[in-house]
C-alpha cells in the first residue's frame, strides 16, 4: 500500500471549504499546494496533524477566520504561504521557536513567510527573531501595527522582507535599518 506524500491541486477551480478534510488519512504528506482556487472558509485547525509537512501553501483563495494555533505544529514546514486571502486576527507567539534553542514547537523550520494581502492586524513579534532559518517574510498589505521587531536583526539569512501597506511607526528609520540587514 503506497502513502501519498504530495497533493498539489493548484490552479484547478477547486471550490468548497477545507473543513471536511481528514488530514489524518495523509499524515506522511510533505506537500499540500492548493494555490489558486476558490476555497472558502477558514484554515481547519486538524491540518496540525501534518506533522511532516513541509510545503503548505494555500495563496490567492478566499479563505477567512483566524490562522490556527495547530500550525505551530508543523514545525518541518520550510514554506508558508497563506498570501492574498481574507484571513483576519494577529498573528500568535507560539507560532515561533522560543528562543531557547530546544524548541519542539512552532514553525522551527520556516524559511518563506507569505502572509500578504490579508486582513492581519496587531504587531510584528519580537518571537519572529527566533525563527533563524527565515529567509523570506512578507507581510505587506495589512494592518499591521507598531514598530518593526528589533528581533528581525538577528536573522542574519532574511534577504526578502516586505512589510509595506500597513499601518507601521517609524516606517522611514525603519526601512534604513532593514536596509542594513543584507
Amino acid at each position: 500500500m503506497g502513502t501519498v506524500t504530495e497533493i498539489n491541486l493548484s490552479f484547478t477551480g477547486l471550490t468548497g471549504t477545507l473543513q471536511k478534510l481528514d488530514f489524518s488519512s495523509f499524515l506522511n504528506l510533505l506537500r499540500l499546494d492548493l494555490k489558486t482556487n476558490k476555497l472558502s472558509g477558514s484554515v481547519p485547525s486538524n491540518i496540525g496533524l501534518l506533522s511532516k509537512l513541509q510545503f503548505l501553501d494555500l495563496s490567492t483563495n478566499d479563505l477567512n477566520g483566524t490562522l490556527p494555533l495547530s500550525l505551530a505544529n508543523l514545525t518541518q514546514v520550510y514554506e508558508l504561504d497563506i498570501s492574498r486571502n481574507n484571513i483576519v486576527g494577529e498573528i500568535d507567539a507560539h507560532f515561533f521557536p522560543d528562543g531557547t534553542g530546544q524548541s519542539r514547537t512552532g514553525l522551527i523550520g520556516l524559511k518563506h513567510f507569505l502572509l500578504q494581502e490579508n486582513q492581519l492586524g496587531g504587531r510584528i513579534l519580537e518571537e519572529i527573531g527566533n525563527s533563524k532559518l527565515l529567509t523570506q517574510i512578507a507581510r505587506d498589505g495589512n494592518f499591521l501595527t507598531g514598530s518593526i521587531p528589533v528581533s528581525l536583526g538577528n536573522l542574519s539569512s532574511l534577504s526578502i522582507r516586505r512589510v509595506a501597506v500597513n499601518n507601521l511607526q517609524d516606517r522611514f528609520l525603519q526601512i534604513l535599518a532593514l536596509e542594513q540587514l543584507n
